[in-house]
């Protein structure tokens, strides 16, 4: 698996709360556009950073996202034959999202989550909202839901949606918080 977001902010998966906070700040300065010459680049880290701060910081977020990196690619079979993720995978499937449409999404679409950002101009401070997007990786098919728990290795009774691709983390989302945080379009 890539990257996860305790990895890109440089801490353990046990950090505290204030670590979270300052660990995003150090980062936040690091990579500042008022500090760096490549201002694209520092933008983009940015809003990855803001995206990372909001789910870590956020305790039943981080819960959840927690669920979503604990994905292992093959498990044994009685057998002796094994399981491939791809076995449990499809090219599409209708999805309802938090704001209540149906759609019809494929690998390689973009889902979008809504993140509250801290934003300041010179000395005033004020909350934004953006959307930010991740790429759908694979599709977890609803037929082979059983195979699921036999792959992934925390036990979870959410059903799998899509394993997604933001910057260079990867995670599962389940279909209980997709109709909660994500919107399709």
């Amino acid at each position: 698996m890539s990257n996860t977001y305790y990895d890109i902010l440089e801490i353990s998966r046990s950090a505290t709360r204030e670590e979270i906070k300052v660990a995003y700040r150090k980062m936040a300065f690091r990579y500042h556009p008022d500090r760096n010459q490549n201002k694209e680049f520092s933008d983009s880290k940015m809003k990855e950073l803001n995206f990372i701060y909001s789910i870590l910081s956020n305790s039943d977020r981080k819960k959840w996202y927690d669920s979503t990196i604990s994905f292992d690619e093959t498990k044994e079979r009685k057998d002796n034959t094994s399981y491939s993720y791809y076995d449990i995978f499809c090219n599409e499937i209708n999805v309802f999202d938090s704001s209540g449409r149906t759609s019809k999404l494929k690998v390689g679409d973009s889902i979008y989550f809504l993140v509250e950002i801290d934003k300041s101009i010179i000395t005033w401070k004020y909350k934004d909202k953006e959307y930010f997007d991740v790429i759908i990786k694979d599709i977890f098919d609803p037929k082979h839901k059983e195979n699921f728990s036999k792959i992934v290795k925390v036990i979870t009774n959410k059903t799998p949606l899509f394993r997604a691709n933001w910057g260079n983390s990867e995670m599962i989302i389940y279909k209980e918080d997709f109709e909660i945080f994500w919107i399709s379009q």
